[in-house]
This record gives C-alpha cells, structure tokens and sequence, in this order.
C-alpha cells in the first residue's frame, strides 16, 4: 500500500476568481471523514494524503476494474453564497498529486431548493486491453496546423441524444488524457498517448 495526494482548488467565474474560506471534507467511499480544512487565499485546500494501491499496478494490463490501482474518495466543498458542490469517486494514485478544480456558482436570488447542491460523478478511470471502435474519416490535408482554443464535446455516443458542450481545447485535451492513462507512466509513453489524442480530436474538428 502506498501514499498519494488530494489538493482541492476551490474558484469562482470559471477558475477565475480563487474562493477563500470554503470548507473541503474528504471522505472514504463508505462516508467516514478522513481530512478537514478550508480554503486558503488562493482557493486551494490540501495536500491531503491518502492511502492507495501502490503505483506499480498501474504498469499492470487489466481486464475489468474490479481492482483498480488507484483509491477514491468523495469531496464536499461549501462556502458562504455558493451552490454546495459533492464530488464522488475522486481517484488518488499512489505517489502523485491529484488536483481538483470545483468551480463554486453563486446561489442566486430565491433559489431553486434543488439547485442549493450539485453533485457530480466522473468516469472511472483508465482500462487496459479495451477494444475501441475505429472510425474512418475521409481524408483531407490542411498546409498548416490549425489548434482551435475551444473544441464543442458531444457527452455520448455519436448517435445517442446527448448535450453538446463547449469547453477550451486544453481543458478537452487534459480531461481526456487522465482518463485513458495514468500519470504514473514513463514521460515518453505520456506524450504519445497525448499526441494520438490531439491528433484525432483535431482530424474530428477539421473532416
């Protein structure tokens, strides 16, 4: 068993005002309360260390996620005039720094009662050995490199009726990147991995 690490950054605006003050509450999957604290002036909060499966298994090819090389943890954040945010199954890797952005949206006038908490639930993590659907696109050729600041994501299967939302390019990229694979790889193997999803969002955007 090893040791990895939670830092919580709370903000406001879309990460561009830090939120000071905010109570973070960690705890296990079955609701026991590991770490308290609040946010400091810069709206982080942490680090908060965690027991997880060391990182060796993360060099391990898996079938199913029955035993994940990883632990996870669930995240309250609540500050004063702001919508309480509930963040589950967060996972911390033995010997990294996980860093959580929640970006914390103002309780309005007369609120919605069911709007006083949002809860979210992220995607498990990586799987090894999975057998992905290839696409064919037809070809096309551009004379140079075109990398758009914002990418439109549509959250689910091409024909499924799902939202379409707008997020920054580099938010799209990194939010993909974590959860195909871990940062516990050899830098090089990080950078392939990387550049093999930079160029298929790209070949999507542009045929």
């Amino acid at each position: 068993m090893g040791k990895g690490f939670l830092r919580v950054q709370a903000t406001a605006g879309g990460g561009a005002v830090p939120v000071s003050g905010a109570e973070v509450i960690i705890r296990k999957p079955g609701g026991e309360i590991i770490h308290t604290a609040q946010t400091d002036a810069d709206g982080n909060a942490g680090d908060f260390g965690i027991s997880a499966p060391t990182c060796e298994l993360t060099f391990s090819c898996m079938t199913n996620m029955q035993n994940p090389p990883y632990s996870t943890v669930n995240v309250e954040v609540r500050a004063n005039g702001f919508i309480e945010k509930y963040i589950n199954s967060v996972q911390v890797i033995d010997a990294q720094t996980v860093i959580l952005p929640v970006n914390m949206e103002p309780i309005v006038d007369e609120p919605n009662p069911n709007t006083r908490s949002v809860t979210q639930n992220p995607p498990p993590g990586p799987t090894f050995c999975e057998e992905y659907r290839k696409t064919t696109l037809p070809p096309r050729a551009r004379d140079t490199v075109i990398i758009p600041e914002y990418i439109i994501v549509h959250l689910g299967r091409p024909a499924a009726a799902a939202k379409n939302v707008r997020i920054r390019f580099a938010d799209y990229v990194k939010n993909v990147a974590s959860s195909e694979i871990y940062a516990t790889w050899p830098l090089q193997s990080l950078r392939a991995n990387i550049h093999a999803i930079v160029t298929f969002a790209l070949n999507r955007v542009f045929t």
